[in-house]
């Protein structure tokens, strides 16, 4: 049972990291392809980015805020169940999600990165009616320019993903432990006494005029009036 938990939190964690990685990869692609086609027009004769209209960029940008909103979600539900546990506990969770090591990170969003943009541009063609003819093509016209250009932007994003993922669990703990110290001053604030039933309240009116009375004589005007 023990040995099964394990793996499922593992692969819930490579999950995780898979899904970072293809977030920088969206991303790099998303900034590669608007930076080919700026660089195309200056640094070469013909652009390929030219001939097409850019709706890949649309569907990739809604694939990233998609991406994007999930890991929010994900972290901060995160953070909404560790709001009474312990700080350590989930700042280790989130560091978690970190890459063990920043060249691997980088090449596996790079390697992403590449079909990507390919796809993209491969997806404008089509829909513009044309054919792909050159592997160069889908990367402006020059696959010298565009590869370069795009392992470029795929390390860019990866350092990003990772220094977000750092300043998010530091973000995140602090705001988990002002939350944590106010939902234990919450809970230890002294509760006021009920209040007494309205029968006991009458109850206690009468035995106190009882005792008022017990030792009283009578009124003069009844002692004369007796007599």
């Amino acid at each position: 049972m023990a040995g099964a938990s394990s793996s499922g939190v593992n692969g819930s964690l490579a999950l995780r990291r898979m899904g970072v990685a293809l977030g920088a990869a969206l991303g790099a692609a998303l900034c590669a392809h608007l930076a080919i086609d700026v660089a195309g027009d200056y640094l070469l004769a013909h652009d390929s980015y030219d001939d097409v209209a850019h709706g890949s960029r649309g569907l990739a940008a809604l694939a990233f805020l998609a991406i994007l909103l999930a890991a929010c979600a994900g972290i901060v539900s995160l953070a909404l169940r560790r709001a009474r546990g312990s700080e350590h506990e989930l700042r280790a969770e989130l560091r978690a999600l970190r890459p063990r090591s920043g060249l691997r990170f980088a090449l596996a969003v790079v390697a992403l990165t590449f079909p990507l943009l390919a796809g993209m541009e491969a997806l404008d063609t089509l829909l513009a009616g044309g054919d792909v003819d050159d592997l160069g093509d889908l990367f402006g016209g020059s696959l010298a320019l565009g590869g370069g250009l795009t392992a470029g932007c795929g390390v860019a994003c990866a350092w990003l993903a990772s220094c977000a993922i750092e300043g998010l669990a530091a973000g995140l703990c602090r705001a988990v432990v002002a939350v944590a110290a106010f939902l234990r001053r919450t809970s230890s604030r002294p509760t006021l006494p009920a209040a007494r039933p309205p029968r006991r309240r009458a109850r206690s009116v009468v035995r106190y005029a009882a005792r008022r009375l017990a030792g009283r004589a009578p009124p003069r005007l009844l002692r004369a009036t007796t007599a």
